[in-house]
């Protein structure tokens, strides 16, 4: 009998792999990482910034965001510099899992790629109410309710300026109001805003707007989202950004022409 195992392998070139480690550290850092993730040898491989260093503050709280043990700090935290463009293998490691959110067994390096063999999906142990809001994993049993929400904007105004101010401990939190503006109309109202609460994901409508605190909302019309009602949701979204981008296309195009035709002519 043949003795070998079937592994699902990810395959991902070095461009690929620095896209994804930078775009998750800036998520955390809430600054733009411009970097290169490559391998030094056989047995190891890492980030490295190619602008702006990472200072010992912001290594810190990567490290402190993927829940790094000691080791990592020791490889990551340069003990005679106040900063580092590297910040190790582990830590790189870490990172690379957050974005993919997928863990693996073995890896294998190359010139060209870093190869991740028996890959599967992060799933915790224990099911969590859990929306994924990349860097975070946004466990809604940390957030307040939508009844709170609705006293809150009944007593303080039903308005998007107000809504902001209740998602302030949000935006400190995670960087995100968690709450987003779906400017898409349902036949009754201009749009909806979406804000997660304990309970899911709360539709809040608006119909109209002022110059002071922007959109007014209709909570007499508030309602929980479920999984039928996002699906809509989402294809009438691909709907429209398919056909706004479709328009925009042949309107750049038109300014192109524009353009040769005025070069030709002079």
């Amino acid at each position: 009998m043949s003795n070998y195992t079937y592994c699902r392998t990810l395959k991902l070139d070095w461009k690929e792999a620095s896209r994804l480690i930078g775009e998750c550290a800036g998520k955390i850092l809430d600054r733009t990482i411009h970097g290169i993730a490559g391998y030094e040898d056989d047995h190891y491989w890492g980030f490295q910034a190619t602008t702006d260093r990472f200072t010992i503050a912001e290594i810190d709280k990567l490290i402190r965001f993927v829940n790094g043990n000691e080791e990592m700090e020791k490889e990551a935290i340069p003990q005679d510099s106040g900063e580092s463009a590297s910040i190790g293998e582990s830590l790189s490691r870490a990172l690379l899992e957050k974005a993919l959110r997928l863990s693996w067994c073995h890896e294998s390096t190359t010139k060209s790629a870093l190869w991740l063999v028996n890959v599967r999906e992060k799933r915790p142990a224990v099911y969590r109410r859990i929306v994924e809001i990349s860097p975070h994993d946004i466990c809604l049993d940390n957030l307040r309710s939508k009844s709170e929400l609705i006293a809150y904007l009944h007593e303080n105004g039903p308005t998007h300026s107000t809504l902001m101010d209740f998602c302030a401990d949000y935006r400190e939190r995670y960087h995100n109001e968690l709450c987003w503006n779906y400017p898409i109309s349902d036949g009754l109202h201009l749009g909806t805003f979406f804000v997660l609460v304990k309970e899911g994901v709360l539709a809040l409508p608006y119909d109209d707007a002022d110059k002071v605190d922007y959109e007014l909302l209709c909570l007499d019309d508030a309602k929980m989202c479920d999984r039928e009602s996002m699906e809509n949701l989402i294809t009438d979204w691909d709907s429209f950004d398919r056909d706004l981008r479709s328009a925009m296309q042949g309107m750049l195009a038109f300014y192109r022409r524009e353009e040769e035709q005025h070069g030709s002519e002079n």
